[in-house]
């Protein structure tokens, strides 16, 4: 079985679930991505994180940094998984659009 190596930075909820399920993993501190798992590197993001951290840019710092070490051949994919429901995303406290939301998603995909 593949071991999973989980950022240090990551929510010791998640960590807790991992040693409960017998999950192997290592705890180390990653420079790409919250988790890898074989040659898959892969970034959570909660829903407000998600919008927030692209309106200010750092997403896409992210996935440029994701996208070097694939360049690297330190992994050969890249998922980012959004956790969370539309109807709970509020930015500064302002209720986002839909469309504006969507929109981030398919530039995202598009772009890289």
């Amino acid at each position: 079985m593949t071991k999973l190596i989980v950022d240090d930075r990551e929510d010791n909820k998640f960590i807790g679930l991992l040693i409960k399920n017998n999950i192997e993993h290592e705890i180390v501190r990653l420079n790409s991505g919250d988790y890898i798992l074989s040659d898959i590197c892969i970034e959570r993001k909660t829903i407000n994180d998600f919008y927030e951290s692209t309106i200010t840019g750092h997403l896409k710092e992210q996935i440029m940094t994701m996208l070097e070490n694939q360049k690297d051949n330190l992994f050969s994919h890249i998922i980012i998984v959004i956790i969370g429901e539309y109807d709970d995303l509020f930015w500064q406290g302002v209720k986002t659009n839909q469309h504006i939301f969507y929109g981030m998603i398919a530039s995202i995909v598009a772009k890289y």
